[in-house]
């Protein structure tokens, strides 16, 4: 790794951004400075992150860069809801995915919604609508329940009857443990088996190298670990907490994976596959400010980054 002189780090920052460093010293690219925003806010990170990762700006003004870059327009929100629904959009205009947008429902009635919800959560009728979809729901007979688990799964079903949507059913997994889920989560997200076997799931291969490496270095740590407080439809999660001998987060690792650069973002549509860059850019960006709010360090490793994980992990932990 260059060592770079404190002229150096200056003419760099000079040239290459319209930020003012404000240290008088430069120790090494991974100690954190002062820097003043082109707006006049002053910021901190590393020279390394200034220098490599973009973060040449105030939190503030990263937003807006982010935003400006990745934001629909109000014929992208048009097409999609056309495409994807029996709605009509009434809204003149288009602000971001978290405003409220008023939709005509196919039944004629009007109803408001954000389109980000509109996306993910499937809000894509009005409110009678809606009640009347899950009413439908909870309708369901319980031999087909019976036949579903059967021939789509390796649990057992131990439940002898099926109330509605808002209960749950007893399950024996595969592995002999018993859990207890709602039957609409077993059947479209694939939770078909007990907690301990879903931790089993192979995860992508730059987690479980960073997994492999804390194991083998005796790395106190917990893998998914949120906070109460950051949340957004639901608590988010990181992909590893460092953890004191209290028990504490004393630091978070993300690895993240081409999705967090635009790219392998598959979807139907060039448009969809944006909403869904869109919302992975969002909690990414919630989790940075979570992280600088808290003073809690965090460590993101981009995967074309993935052979040096070893390293990057004895440097900073070792």
């Amino acid at each position: 790794m260059k060592r770079f002189t404190y002229q150096e780090v200056v003419n760099f920052v000079n040239e290459n951004s319209n930020c003012e460093l404000l240290e008088k010293e430069y120790k090494n690219q991974t100690t954190k400075m002062s820097f003043k925003c082109e707006c006049g806010e002053v910021f901190i990170t590393t020279f390394e992150k200034f220098r490599t990762r973009g973060k040449r700006q105030c939190n503030n003004c990263g937003r807006k860069i982010l935003t400006e870059k990745n934001k629909l327009s109000y014929e992208d929100v048009k097409k999609y809801i056309e495409e994807n629904s029996k709605c009509k959009l009434l809204s003149k205009e288009y602000v971001s995915t978290r405003d409220k947008i008023l939709l005509q429902c196919e039944c004629g009635k009007e109803f408001w919604v954000a389109f980000r919800h509109f996306r993910s959560s499937n809000q894509r009728q009005c409110q009678e609508c809606g009640s009347k979809i899950r009413s439908s729901k909870r309708k369901l007979d319980f031999s087909y329940i019976q036949n579903f688990v059967k021939e789509n799964s390796e649990c057992k079903l131990l439940s002898d009857k099926y109330i509605n949507s808002n209960h749950k059913l007893d399950f024996e997994c595969k592995c002999g443990n018993k859990f207890s889920t709602y039957f609409d989560l077993f059947k479209r997200l694939d939770i078909r088996m007990c907690t301990k076997c879903r931790q089993s799931v192979p995860r992508s291969k730059g987690e479980l190298k960073i997994s492999e490496w804390l194991y083998k270095n005796n790395i106190n740590y917990k893998e998914e670990y949120t906070f109460d407080d950051l949340k957004d439809i639901k608590k988010l999660r990181f992909d590893f907490a460092i953890l004191n001998d209290k028990g504490e987060v004393k630091m978070l690792i993300e690895f993240d994976g081409k999705q967090h650069q635009g790219e392998g973002v598959f979807a139907k549509t060039e448009e969809e596959a944006l909403l869904m860059y869109n919302e992975i850019a969002y909690s990414d960006n919630l989790k940075n400010e979570y992280c600088f709010n808290k003073c809690i360090p965090l460590l993101r490793i981009p995967y074309d980054k993935y052979s040096n994980i070893d390293k990057i992990l004895t440097r900073v932990l070792k």
